[in-house]
């Protein structure tokens, strides 16, 4: 009794004299390094021992499965820590000095408010 895609599969002896089976798929004629007719995934496939598919898509399905896809929260990356309020001893400082330290408490701090463009002012 036979399998429905038997003639994708070969069986070779290994090392051990035992039958193990392997992919198998026709590619055809070589023409300077590269199979005519032939799809990168049955070049890739081609001898193949079956164990290592096996074992291939055990890995995948545990990798899948230990994934965490839990909501996460908002990640700000060189989040800066400044007071909202300038504080008093500041106010004997140049107008320009206060006003960067304006611009910078304004300053957008996640990557959201940094893609939102800005108003443009008409003259």
């Amino acid at each position: 009794m036979a399998f429905f895609d038997a003639d994708k599969f070969l069986f070779v002896e290994t090392h051990d004299g035992f039958l193990a089976p392997v992919h198998y798929r026709e590619l055809g004629q070589k023409t300077n390094e590269i199979y005519n007719g032939a799809s990168w995934s049955d070049v890739t496939i081609n001898n193949v021992p079956l164990d290592q598919t096996i074992q291939y898509e055990e890995e995948i399905s545990y990798i899948n499965d230990s994934v965490d896809d839990s909501p996460q929260g908002i990640t700000i990356i060189n989040e800066r820590k400044i007071d909202t309020v300038i504080p008093e001893e500041y106010s004997g400082f140049q107008k320009k000095w206060v006003n960067r330290m304006e611009k910078m408490i304004n300053a957008p701090m996640t990557l959201q408010e940094v893609k939102k463009k800005k108003k443009k002012k008409k003259n």
